[in-house]
């Protein structure tokens, strides 16, 4: 299976890459903004991605996804590998955090309810919706040439819960939501599964790197390692998009995969 992840040198898009990657017929690349991105939090996540892009069966492209030009060459190399055959996207790029380093590193927003600035707005807004529209309108393309693919994309418990603490991450989270689900619909014809997961809390460099400046009820969770109600391993969430995107997950398209451990039902 060929497989692309987005925003994948680091973080929750790496995971995915690990645990896929350990099934010697799948072949991934990855994507993210830069070589800088995957140390921008945890030197932990530049050592894994050195291991990984040492196997056969991983490759990495670099380029910015909400840059035109930087799209088209990331697709042209994703067909050179990939000779115009591309099984499965997992659309990852995103956070929850503004920033324009080429590293993609940042900090939460000092005011990150309705009040933020336009600016930032924008800027979380285009890094979590505008980096999955961009990319598929090249990459749908092809998968209906080929007639079969599964796309996943990742949205957030907190499209669906009224947060007004993450105001731009939100909204554009759940833009992801009803994306997928017009997706869904309208690639029924051409054998393409689309469907949604949305994790809560999980244990990622960049959820450490902002831990202090994040709700209190993740706080409290963060120490939990067993039962419900707690911080989730970003093993925890690769784990299900590996089924997503398996024989076994065919009957589903135009889905949401709510991955939290009860977070946002027991808030």
């Amino acid at each position: 299976m060929n497989i692309v992840i987005t925003g994948a040198s680091r973080g929750l898009g790496l995971s995915h890459a690990k645990v896929l990657s350990n099934i010697n017929s799948n072949k991934i690349i990855i994507t993210d903004i830069s070589k800088s991105a995957s140390s921008a939090f945890s030197s932990n996540d530049k050592i894994l991605l050195k291991k990984l892009i040492l196997k056969k069966n991983v490759d990495i492209v670099y380029g910015d996804l909400n840059k035109q030009t930087d799209i088209v060459n990331i697709l042209k190399r994703i067909k050179k590998i990939f000779n115009n055959k591309i099984d499965t996207v997992i659309c990852n790029a995103g956070g929850d955090i503004p920033g324009n380093k080429s590293n993609a590193f940042g900090n939460k927003s000092k005011k990150n309810d309705y009040m933020i600035s336009t600016e930032q707005f924008n800027n979380i807004f285009k890094r979590n919706f505008n980096t999955s529209f961009n990319f598929l309108k090249l990459i749908i393309p092809i998968m209906k040439t080929n007639n079969y693919g599964k796309i996943v994309t990742i949205s957030s418990v907190n499209a669906i819960t009224d947060l007004s603490n993450e105001f731009s991450y939100s909204i554009a989270k759940n833009s992801i939501i009803h994306y997928t689900k017009i997706l869904a619909r309208d690639l029924l014809k051409f054998n393409i599964n689309v469907n949604c997961i949305c994790p809560g809390p999980t244990m990622t460099s960049r959820f450490m790197h902002t831990l202090n400046q994040r709700k209190k009820e993740e706080q409290k969770i963060i120490h939990k390692i067993k039962g419900l109600q707690r911080v989730a391993k970003p093993d925890d969430i690769s784990k299900i998009v590996k089924f997503l995107i398996s024989k076994d997950a065919d009957i589903f398209t135009g889905q949401l995969f709510i991955a939290d451990y009860g977070y946002s039902i027991g808030r």
